[in-house]
């Protein structure tokens, strides 16, 4: 009994050394002026889950860790939540934005999904995460009306997310600072208690480095 709380106690300290040592930037900001780099990911360990139709997806291991903890606490709620999407190579970014102009005109599906390179789903650290309803998960592009009949849902994990490590990456009428459209079920880890920072001051990502950046400097 002994000797097996022993090694218990060593493999969580390795996983807590490999976290701080190997990958720790959780704050790394991607979009069109950043784009992402692959460097900046040595480290970064991904787990394999399923998404909502069961196809087998990536997801960055401590984000994914700490999204189940999200979802067990929206579950004691009575939401019941999956992962539509979560880490996308830049080929498959590029398959979703050829699905998009097939569907939209091109302007239109401009606004609605992001370069290829430009996308959070680079990191493994963002996860579009749907509402199930009935006996079906909603689709992430929701129309405003049918978006209207979930805000009660995505206002509640808009709440809790902050103390599971997660930001509402992209909300309403900050538009103009993300230049992407309000998107109630996209979530960014950066951690806690930077996601508490984030979310108590109804700031985006983009505002929270600029202010560290002028601080530090």
């Amino acid at each position: 009994m002994h000797r097996t709380n022993t090694y218990h106690i060593e493999t969580i300290t390795v996983l807590e050394r490999k976290n701080t040592l190997e990958f720790d930037r959780y704050d790394i900001l991607v979009n069109r002026l950043h784009p992402y780099r692959e460097e900046d990911y040595q480290g970064r360990e991904m787990v394999e889950t399923k998404d909502i139709e069961g196809n087998l997806i990536k997801v960055e291991k401590e984000a994914y860790e700490h999204y189940l903890l999200f979802q067990k606490k929206l579950q004691s709620l009575g939401i019941e939540v999956s992962i539509s999407s979560g880490y996308r190579t830049l080929e498959e970014q590029q398959q979703v934005i050829d699905e998009f102009y097939s569907r939209y005109p091109k302007e239109e599906a401009d606004k609605m999904v992001a370069p290829v390179g430009a996308s959070e789903h680079h990191t493994g650290l963002a996860l579009d995460i749907t509402v199930r309803t009935h006996d079906d998960y909603l689709s992430n592009q929701l129309d405003n009306e049918k978006q209207g009949n979930y805000d009660k849902q995505y206002q509640i994990m808009e709440t809790v997310c902050r103390d599971y490590g997660f930001i509402l990456r992209y909300p309403k009428e900050k538009e103009m600072l993300t230049g992407v459209s309000y998107e109630p079920w996209h979530f960014r880890y950066v951690g806690y208690p930077l996601s508490k920072e984030i979310m108590d001051h109804h700031l985006t990502l983009e505002e929270y480095l600029e202010e560290k950046c002028l601080v530090e400097e």
